[in-house]
């Protein structure tokens, strides 16, 4: 089994410490050189040659973990999470903590993850550019399709989760620049710079700020695309 433990630059320390400590074979990848930097690494790994287990940079690894993902024979499994006061129910198709058997990866291939365009609600589409998905939005390409392919998630428990969220949404943020962009009240730079602002981490005193200490730029042709997913 190939177990990730993938962080963009700043894992947390008590996450680090378990994934090791309950997975020695686990592999410590920084996915965050770029928007799409999560997506080329799962789709490397996303061959069906062997199973893949995904461990998030603030996920805390349960113990005996490993063992409960290789003893069960379900091909989508996932320890569940949450974050009291922010979201309270439990995320059990993210990719916190998430394994995905080989035979889930052959019936749902990489690329026909990230080569369509999927409605997930009406009137809206989270769209990609060839063969890569913005990082944010993975699991919700992963997931619709291993439904839409007739596979249910199998929770296995819970397990600790110790992201930091913002007193300030990001996400109303960059939500209220495309609304003004859409009714003519904004122009796409003002999109670019709430994207860019959201990316880098400065509106969480809580987070460290994007490692090269700027804010990321994001490419011209992914801004439109996500005006239109929005």
């Amino acid at each position: 089994m190939n177990v990730l433990f993938v962080h963009a630059g700043h894992p947390h320390p008590k996450c680090l410490k378990a994934a090791k400590a309950n997975a020695p074979m686990v592999k410590v990848i920084n996915t965050g050189e770029t928007i799409f930097s999560y997506w080329e690494t799962i789709s490397f790994h996303w061959q069906g040659t062997d199973d893949l287990l995904l461990i998030e940079q603030d996920i805390e690894l349960p113990d005996g973990a490993i063992e409960s993902f290789e003893n069960c024979p379900e091909p989508w499994c996932s320890y569940r999470y949450s974050a009291p006061g922010v979201f309270d129910w439990g995320l059990s198709e993210s990719l916190g903590c998430t394994r995905f058997r080989k035979e889930a990866q052959l019936a749902v291939s990489a690329a026909e993850i990230a080569g369509s365009t999927l409605t997930l609600w009406p009137g809206h589409a989270v769209p990609s550019t060839v063969g890569k998905i913005i990082w944010n939005r993975i699991d919700w390409r992963i997931s619709t399709h291993l439904k839409a392919n007739g596979f249910r998630v199998h929770v296995h428990g819970d397990a600790r989760h110790y992201h930091p969220y913002p007193d300030i949404h990001v996400n109303e943020i960059v939500q209220n620049s495309i609304d003004a962009y859409l009714g003519k009240q904004g122009s796409l730079e003002a999109v670019r710079d709430a994207l860019e602002l959201a990316a880098s981490g400065e509106l969480n005193a809580n987070r460290p700020t994007h490692p090269t200490g700027e804010r990321p730029r994001l490419p011209d042709d992914v801004i439109p695309l996500i005006v239109e997913s929005r």
